[in-house]
């Protein structure tokens, strides 16, 4: 093999390198206002024969036990842990603020059971909006004196609290700048919020409709409306799981408000959790550790093959197969070749090269690592088969001498 072709080989090396450890970086040094890498989104969004394999790696693929009302509650408590062990880094919450954050909590919890248990819901925050409505009407009113002018103003403001208490923004929507307009919106989506129960259960009779016509493919115009339904499945549940998750903005707004400047400087908290936390950390270490392999040609062979397989996960994920819809998340249009199995059958050359003697750490990985442990395990494996050999002249002897 020529000069040339070694250097282009290095150079497709090196390249395929970087783009594994900038995606790797990436992934794992994220900024405090920036939202943590998670493989959630692209699992969710894998099609072809194994779409329920990677599915099945998110731990709450359907985010059905998210949305259960003791899963919200037991998710505000753990928000409320993390938020006071977050400042007392820097300074602890004093009791008068650790006392507020609890009323926060309380309110929360009480404003999530009123949407999913009480009937009467609905009515009574129409009642608060009616009240808010009228004591508007008076303070604008020129004729009224002084003290019915004071009578309507602490009116008005129980009514917002009210409404801020009962649609769970005890933080964010006590706000006496906002409209009427502004608090009937807020009203008007509550509203649709309350049926949140009843939303859950028709997202569940959609979940069994998709899932039954995953049965039977085969069937006319069954995959035109399989994909329809579960292009509205992931709307859907993104919005349930935006209102399920409505509490712990809300509590760490409600923190943020009664943080000092010493405690600011602990920073954001961190963003919530992940459904697939261990493959997330799998992903970004593992893209970081196959780019600096081939990148200084370390263990360049492993590298190798550890990208081929990284590459064909990510293929298989979103196959462009005939009778396969494409992917929301493609870049361009492709026909059974893509651009990862492209680089995976570009990395597979490479893993049956020695493109890490040419121009890498290989040789000196080889001298005083690989080399050493190879020679200490056939040394080691060398030694009873050395016993054996040396004790079959003494058994001979031996038979002979009884003889």
């Amino acid at each position: 093999m020529n000069r040339g072709t070694k250097i282009a080989l290095i150079l497709l090396r090196i390249a395929i390198g970087w783009h594994f450890l900038y995606e790797g970086v990436s992934k794992w040094s994220v900024e405090p206002w920036q939202r943590p890498f998670s493989s959630e989104p692209y699992l969710q969004a894998s099609i072809g024969p194994f779409r329920d394999t990677f599915r099945g790696l998110i731990s709450d693929k359907d985010g059905l036990a998210r949305l259960k009302k003791e899963s919200i509650e037991a998710a505000i408590d753990r928000q409320h842990e993390e938020i006071l062990e977050h400042y007392s880094g820097v300074k602890p919450f004093t009791d008068a603020q650790k006392s507020k954050l609890k009323a926060t909590v309380a309110d929360l919890k009480a404003s999530l059971a009123a949407r999913f248990d009480d009937p009467d819901f609905l009515s009574r925050l129409s009642e608060q909006e009616k009240k808010l409505n009228d004591a508007e009407e008076q303070l604008i009113d020129a004729s009224r004196t002084p003290e019915q002018r004071a009578a309507a103003q602490k009116a008005r403001d129980e009514a917002r609290k009210a409404i801020a208490k009962a649609v769970g923004r005890p933080a964010t929507l006590w706000d006496k700048s906002l409209s009427r307009e502004d608090l009937h919106n807020v009203v008007v989506q509550a509203g649709e919020e309350s049926r949140f129960r009843q939303r859950v259960a028709d997202y569940q009779l959609m979940l069994a409709r998709v899932k039954e016509d995953t049965s039977l493919l085969h069937a006319p115009f069954t995959s035109e409306r399989l994909n329809s339904d579960r292009a509205k499945l992931a709307k859907t549940r993104m919005e349930l799981l935006a209102i399920a998750a409505a509490p712990l903005v809300e509590l760490d707004a409600a923190a943020q408000k009664l943080a000092d400047v010493d405690q600011m400087r602990a920073g954001p908290l961190d963003g919530l959790p992940s459904q697939t936390c261990l493959l997330d950390w799998m992903t970004a270490w593992g893209l970081t550790a196959i780019g600096l392999g081939l990148i200084f040609g370390v263990f360049t062979r492993t590298a190798s093959l550890a990208a081929a397989a990284f590459l064909a996960m990510f293929y298989l994920a979103m196959p462009p197969w005939p009778g396969v819809p494409e992917p929301s998340l493609s870049e361009g249009h492709y026909f059974l070749v893509n651009k990862n199995l492209i680089e995976m059958i570009a990395v597979l050359a490479l893993a049956s090269l020695p493109t890490g003697h040419w121009f890498g750490l290989d040789p000196w990985v080889e001298r005083h690592v690989t080399g050493p442990l190879r020679r200490r395990w056939k040394g080691t494996k060398a030694q009873p088969q050395a016993a054996a050999a040396a004790s079959r002249p003494e058994r001979a002897a031996g038979a002979l001498n009884a003889s």
